[in-house]
């Protein structure tokens, strides 16, 4: 039970965070498709049709999960697969998001939930034209309210580093009993054409520490996403997903009822 439990919410904070280098960082920016370049992520100045994503997860420093995400934004899914590390072994996980529902995917949840799917539905349409619109090219300048940090170049690629300070606050279903005062740092690194090959965001307070990083794979490459077969997915599961969520030292950041962006975050 407990070890079904944890897989559950290392899934949900896996998905979360994955999503929160899309949702914060990219949400931060405004597209302006343009230009001619020769790298080879280069999309001629328009929204990609698909993308496929490296996904590297840390907490403190240390723990570490690796994943590929991909997105075809014709349809309006998304897929995240993932192997969560244990002490003798690792445990397949997969989870996919369409405009109205969240899936996660592991037999370690049959013993939870009777099947090796649940489901929940999205309280907000997951932003997938606008994703593909900001991937082809960030407008840097627009990114007002953060501090600039150093910006680094290397060849036919720049990478734009940002900061700025936040507090926590008080979740009705998270773990904080008061605010915490800590940091926010992200980078985005673009291409020749201005097209983002990579991003990074890392929460931090004194007692916490999470990072997300994002390298892209490929643009505009066939990717073929299946959903469950409904005899295989129990539904309406929130309360559970919440439960296994608030397991996590991550409810502390991000609230899995919003995906795609920090629940709980001022910043200063």
């Amino acid at each position: 039970m407990a070890s079904s439990q944890r897989v559950g919410a290392l899934v949900l904070a896996g998905v979360a965070l994955a999503l929160s280098v899309l949702g914060v960082v990219l949400a931060a920016t405004d597209s302006n498709p343009g230009g001619i370049a020769k790298d080879a992520l280069a999309l001629n100045g328009y929204p990609p049709k698909t993308v496929d994503m490296q996904l590297t997860i840390s907490s403190n420093g240390s723990t570490s999960i690796s994943a590929d995400a991909k997105i075809d934004f014709q349809k309006q899914l998304m897929q995240i697969s993932m192997d969560i590390p244990s002490a003798l072994s690792s445990t397949p996980v997969q989870i996919l998001i369409t405009k109205s529902e969240l899936y996660v995917g592991s037999q370690g949840l049959a013993s939870l939930a009777g099947k090796p799917w649940i489901s929940e539905s999205l309280g907000t349409s997951p932003p997938f034209f606008g994703l593909s619109l900001e991937m082809t090219k960030p407008d840097i300048a627009l990114i007002s309210s953060y501090r600039r940090l150093l910006t680094q170049y290397s060849g036919d690629f720049t990478t734009y580093n940002f900061g700025r300070g936040m507090t926590l606050l008080p979740l009705a279903s998270g773990q904080i009993e008061k605010p915490v005062t800590g940091s926010m740092n992200f980078s985005i690194t673009t291409g020749k054409e201005g097209e983002v090959t990579a991003a990074n965001v890392t929460f931090s307070s004194h007692v916490q520490s999470i990072s997300v990083s994002t390298k892209i794979l490929s643009y505009n490459q066939p990717v073929e996403i299946t959903l469950p077969a409904p005899a295989d997915v129990v539904t309406n599961q929130k309360l559970l997903i919440n439960s296994l969520w608030n397991a996590l030292p991550v409810a502390e950041i991000l609230s899995p009822t919003n995906l795609f962006q920090p629940a709980g975050i001022t910043v200063n």
